[in-house]
């Protein structure tokens, strides 16, 4: 071929392969414009994640609209404000369960109905539930002289009982068990760092 038929052989290609990628985009965009009109607001983006249980995401949606209004009394802010507020406790909530129960609650008593996410029955059914958990534990701190289950080796030796007397270590292939003796034939157990029997 010459060097004319070679040009004109590429130039049809090009025009071939940009309508194709022309029709590609165009394709895309009728899609979006398909999606409802509100699945871009910030709410909608952080309600899909949420729903998805993708709640560091969500939370990060949320933060970028309300770091600002943290400290606000909710009821002062505007409506859009209020509603992300409010998803944004309803997240803490899921993110803080069970792992920190006095902070998961914080919010829970914060927390207002959200619309096919959360009624107020499942709200005050939570907040019961939680609230004797936390009852529960400090009454639990309190009869063991301010340590509880779960705790690391760091918050028992700054809790009431200090420093034992001596530990008892046991390595095996799937864990390290610590056996610390305390005066008065009380004992405490660790496995993997963490507290997970009182003996007392």
């Amino acid at each position: 071929m010459n060097k004319k038929c070679n040009h004109l052989v590429i130039i049809v290609l090009l025009a071939f392969i940009g309508t194709g990628c022309l029709a590609k985009e165009q394709s895309v965009q009728s899609k979006v414009s398909e999606l409802p009109s509100n699945t871009t607001t910030p709410f909608s983006k952080a309600l899909t994640l949420t729903k998805e249980k993708r709640f560091d995401d969500a939370e990060q949606v949320l933060l970028v609209e309300i770091k600002d209004d943290l400290m606000a009394k909710i009821d002062y802010l505007s409506q859009d404000k209020q509603e992300l507020m409010n998803l944004y406790y309803f997240v803490e909530v899921n993110k803080n369960i069970p792992s920190n129960i006095d902070t998961a609650l914080n919010f829970l008593t914060q927390l207002k109905p959200i619309s096919n996410l959360v009624s107020q029955d499942e709200i005050n059914k939570l907040t019961k539930e939680y609230g004797s958990k936390v009852k529960y534990q400090d009454t639990t701190k309190i009869e063991n002289g301010g340590i509880l289950i779960g705790m690391t080796k760091d918050e028992v030796l700054q809790s009431k009982w200090g420093s034992p007397r001596s530990i008892n270590k046991t390595t095996s292939a799937n864990k390290v068990s610590e056996q610390w003796v305390y005066a008065g034939n009380k004992y405490l157990y660790f496995e993997d760092g963490k507290l997970v029997t009182i003996q007392n």
